[in-house]
């Protein structure tokens, strides 16, 4: 998830066919002799290699290796990384998490026990860190979340049975996890599983820098597994990472890579915000005063806002908390924890607001009260993936909510305060509006954009399938600090989804006559994103035109 900082620093390339050396290592374990196998592992493991063989990698397969076949790859592939401009590893088969760490499994492994873990599979944390400290650039690819095959077992019933764990990487790693983490993965009923084959798709397309093949494959996976299956990724990338120039053939043989000259600090946190007159949440409770924590999984965040203690046991300390309270959490680790809040409606906010500032990236409420929402992300997700499929066959016309009409409003030089809701401007400084009808092409053809619901509601309301509510982003307030640290979170926020400046972001909300979408329009604009459009019709236009609509879940609390 390339950040922020890197449009203020300059970049310097260092890729042709003969300065660059790329090495990879592909594993694909199907054929398990304690567990049932695999179909689809090998076809993965094979289709892989040679992908990233046609890209320019001199590649070791490894296919249905025991334990020892397994380090002795890794030990060869270790003494091929001194020198290396960028490492890839892949892995198809299956893998567990033990606490904070996940591990692959060889054909071969027994486990009976949770000691047993460590004596007889590969820790994957080994692996990436003699990629970290030989390889200039790394790529993690992982399609290994399946379920513990071993969870029938007595004795491993204590492990986590779902998922791989994430993974805190040094700068210059790109992570790609085939669902998100504590999440299972499917095999596929076809050659590939549906993570390899959007991969495949995707990976030898000259122009697409590392983020962006990601969030193709997210789209693909997501759609043809309709929203029970979404890629995540954790990237550490201080450039950009194009494995295929533009412009270059079919099958390449080279890649790109485009580091910054000089990496540039990270900017010191803002101090902790007393409270804004639009009801910023002011602290996290008590807990966060501990923040000296330095034990394993204590880490620090990416916005440098550190976390009281490790995320687990925050959760918990949250189960022995009374009161109106929330947890949620990011897909990197981080946390968010609001306990002793006026109402439950407040900690939400307060919860989905440091785990926002502190992951820098979207988060999901894990619990309200003594409640799972979890669940109500999943259904978002199947909902929204079905009605994508509805949209493919819509062809909209007309003026729907009457969404082009000019109310001779013009445009502010500033950001418009409250009241947000009143006549608008035709279009958005530095934005392109885009119709209902120019929204939909979009969304059904290759470039697709992110959609950014900046509704002020304090509950559900309709939405377009796969929106990321973020409530808060077109705030203002009187104070120019507290409006800072809006703008730095939510282009913060854009960059951990965008992951570069180039992808298109559509911001919308209840309809024409809204303010909160043109100022959080304006605002990415003036962080530097390239293609931002604002969708002036919004939620009135896209029902109007009787195109589908799902209700939302917040992912993020700007202010």
């Amino acid at each position: 998830m390339a950040r922020g900082l890197i449009a203020a620093i300059a970049m310097l390339a260092v890729s042709t066919a003969h300065a660059e050396r790329r090495v990879a290592l592909v594993i694909g374990v199907s054929r398990y002799e304690h567990v049932p196998a695999l179909k689809n592992s090998l076809n993965d493991e094979a289709d892989m290699a040679a992908a990233l063989r046609d890209i320019g990698f001199d590649v070791t397969e490894i296919r249905d290796p025991d334990q020892k076949a397994m380090s002795d790859g890794i030990a060869t592939f270790s003494r091929k990384l001194p020198g290396t401009d960028v490492a890839a590893f892949y892995y198809s088969g299956h893998a567990i998490q033990i606490g904070e760490r996940n591990f692959l499994i060889p054909r071969d492994a027994d486990l009976e026990l949770p000691s047993d873990v460590a004596l007889r599979t590969l820790d994957l944390n080994a692996v990436i860190a003699g990629m970290e400290s030989s390889a200039r650039v790394r790529i993690i690819l992982l399609d290994a979340c399946r379920d513990n095959p071993f969870q029938g077992l007595a004795g491993m019933r204590s492990i986590a049975t779902r998922g791989l764990q994430p993974i805190q990487s040094g700068v210059g790693t790109f992570v790609a996890f085939a669902t998100a983490p504590g999440s299972t993965a499917a095999d596929g009923d076809g050659r590939n599983s549906p993570f390899a084959r959007a991969l495949l798709k995707y990976i030898r397309m000259p122009g697409l820098e590392m983020n962006q093949v990601l969030r193709n494959v997210r789209a693909d996976v997501y759609a043809a597994t309709a929203g029970r299956q979404v890629p995540w990724d954790h990237s550490s990338l201080i450039g950009e990472l194009v494995l295929v120039p533009q412009g270059a053939p079919a099958e390449p043989k080279v890649a790109s890579l485009t580091v910054p000259a000089t990496p540039a600090a990270p900017p010191a946190p803002a101090p902790a915000s007393p409270g804004s007159a639009a009801g910023a949440p002011a602290v996290e409770p008590a807990e966060r005063s501990t923040n000296t924590d330095t034990r394993p999984g204590a880490v620090a965040s990416p916005s440098s806002e550190p976390q009281p203690i490790a995320t687990d046991d925050a959760y918990a300390l949250y189960g022995k908390k009374p009161g109106a309270k929330a947890f949620a959490v990011s897909a990197n680790g981080y946390y968010g924890m609001a306990t002793s809040s006026p109402s439950a409606n407040k900690a939400t906010l307060v919860s989905l607001y440091w785990c926002n500032r502190r992951s820098g990236s979207i988060c999901r409420l894990k619990k309200i009260q003594n409640s799972s929402t979890l669940e109500t992300y999943d259904r978002f997700d199947r909902l929204s993936a079905a009605a994508l499929t509805k949209l493919a066959g819509a062809a909209p016309g007309g003026d729907p909510a009457g969404e082009g009409i000019d109310s001779h409003v013009r445009n502010p030089s500033n950001l418009h305060p409250e009241p947000y809701h009143g006549l608008t401007p035709l279009t958005a400084p530095g934005a392109e509006r885009i119709t209902t009808v120019g929204l939909v092409k979009m969304m059904n053809g290759a470039d697709k954009p992110v959609l950014i619901d900046v509704g002020g509601w304090n509950a559900e309301h309709d939405t377009l399938p796969g929106a990321y509510w973020f409530q808060g982003a077109g705030v203002v307030t009187p104070k120019a600090d507290e409006m800072a640290k809006i703008s730095d979170l939510l282009s913060r926020l854009l960059g951990s989804l965008l992951g570069d400046k180039e992808r298109p972001v559509v911001f919308f909300c209840t309809g024409r006559d809204c303010w909160l979408s043109h100022n959080a329009t304006m605002r990415a604009v003036a962080s530097g994103y390239k293609r931002v459009y604002w969708y002036r019709g919004g939620v009135d236009a896209w029902r109007a035109a009787r195109l589908p609509l799902v209700r939302s879940v917040q992912h993020a609390q700007i202010n």
